[in-house]
């Protein structure tokens, strides 16, 4: 019956760095280049270690008159032989070794929980890319006909919405370059679904948070509500973008994701105080039209709208 080992090479916090499959006895463990397993550890002896099997097949670890001797592990004490089991560990130098036979059990398989799902698996294929994208031209579109104020042609619409896939084309080619840098997939179809995505729940966000502001008559709620929303909607697209793009763990892109959105939403914020007076461009109560079946708040007299409106600062057209 053949015989065969495994020698796990232990790091110094028990990780394996290393595994070697012994099925030759007596094996060598050393520095030299002549041992079956070679170690990179100047404590260890050119020739430190030999692994054998007696008469009774049991596995032993003999010294072989090394310079730093050979330890059993738990309690650790200096041996110059040493009779091992499957999972028993040894050290020599500073290395650890730990070793196991083939019929060894391991524990069960962990679930991956990580595994994509089918919707990710839909949104993956050029099918779901196709319904995101008509499902966010469909509703640019219906928002423009709900916005016009004056009459235009199918073909006008739709050449304002031109830009908005120009650069929906250009942001999901970019990423996909670098998924096909760095991991070896172009993943088009999916970089394009997460844009096409986060542009989708930005218009829903956007206008929830219309609606709030104008039903609750909270001044700001756009701005804030909405901004909020960006920074955690911007967090999602580039989290997506970073796992299919690079070989980033999941916390760490996490952490890239949610560090890019916030400084994005803090140089945004900051632009819109360098270049508004919020004090004296905005009335001090909503100032989005809604139908009144929302309003939830008591209406605006005439006379404090009229207030209101007379604080505003001149527009840059006029006097």
């Amino acid at each position: 019956m053949e015989r065969m080992i495994v020698v796990e090479v232990l790091d110094r916090f028990g990780k394996v760095r290393q595994r070697h499959r012994l099925r030759h006895f007596p094996a060598t463990i050393g520095r030299g280049y002549d041992n079956d397993i070679i170690l990179d550890d100047p404590h260890v002896s050119a020739r430190h270690l030999k692994l054998d099997f007696d008469a009774e097949g049991r596995l032993f670890a003999h010294d072989l008159d090394s310079d730093n001797g050979l330890y059993a592990v738990a309690p650790l004490k200096r041996v110059d032989s040493l009779w091992l089991k499957s999972g028993g560990r040894l050290r020599i130098g500073h290395t650890e070794l730990q070793v196991f036979f083939p019929d060894h059990p391991v524990p069960a398989a962990v679930l991956d929980r990580a595994k994509p799902a089918a919707v990710t698996l839909f949104f993956s294929a050029w099918p779901g890319l196709l319904l995101t994208w008509l499902v966010l031209a469909g509703v640019m579109l219906a928002r423009q006909v709900l916005e016009l104020e004056e009459e235009a042609t199918l073909g006008e619409l739709l050449l304002e919405m031109a830009p908005v896939f120009v650069g929906l084309l250009a942001w999901t080619g970019a990423w996909s370059v670098a998924s096909r840098a760095v991991t070896h997939r172009f993943y088009f179809a999916l970089h394009g679904s997460f844009a096409g995505g986060f542009l989708l729940a930005d218009m829903f966000t956007q206008t929830l948070a219309e609606y709030v502001e104008f039903a609750l008559m909270l001044d700001g709620a756009v701005l804030w509500l909405g901004g909020v929303s960006g920074v955690v909607l911007l967090a999602l697209l580039l989290y997506g973008h970073l796992r299919y793009a690079t070989t980033l763990q999941r916390r760490r892109a996490w952490r890239v994701a949610g560090g890019i959105a916030l400084a994005v939403a803090l140089l945004f914020a900051g632009g819109l105080w360098v270049i508004h007076d919020q004090d004296h461009q905005r009335l001090a109560f909503s100032h989005y039209l809604k139908p009144p079946r929302f309003a939830l708040a008591s209406p605006v007299e005439v006379e404090e709208f009229l207030a209101a409106a007379a604080t505003l600062a001149p527009g840059p057209d006029e006097d």
